[in-house]
């Protein structure tokens, strides 16, 4: 196995959904595939939206050795699965994000 290793697709609607420009006060779903020797202590997904920080726990949707029958491709043996849901503002802008892992 990977000692580690994380995979997100911005243009997947599995690991985000919807894609591409949102309307105001509409939720986006933010999911995060990942693949560790150690186990995850925190998943957190870190948006920028206008000058302010926002930090969301993500949760385990998906365990290691599962199926996922509510998600359209579940994760192999030895992933996990994380998702996040975050509302976009009132005011129309650029939203950046990324995520933060801590393992150990």
């Amino acid at each position: 196995m990977m000692e580690f290793d994380a995979y997100h697709n911005s243009h997947d609607l599995f690991y985000r959904e919807p894609f591409g420009a949102v309307t105001c006060k509409q939720p986006i779903t933010f999911r995060l595939r990942l693949c560790s020797a150690l186990p995850v202590e925190a998943c957190v997904l870190r948006l920028w939206v206008a000058d302010r920080e926002i930090t969301i726990a993500m949760q385990r949707i998906c365990e290691k050795g599962t199926s996922a029958a509510d998600l359209r491709t579940g994760p192999s043996e030895d992933q996990t699965v994380y998702a996040g849901n975050y509302e976009v503002p009132n005011l129309p802008g650029l939203i950046w994000y990324y995520f933060v892992i801590r393992v150990g």
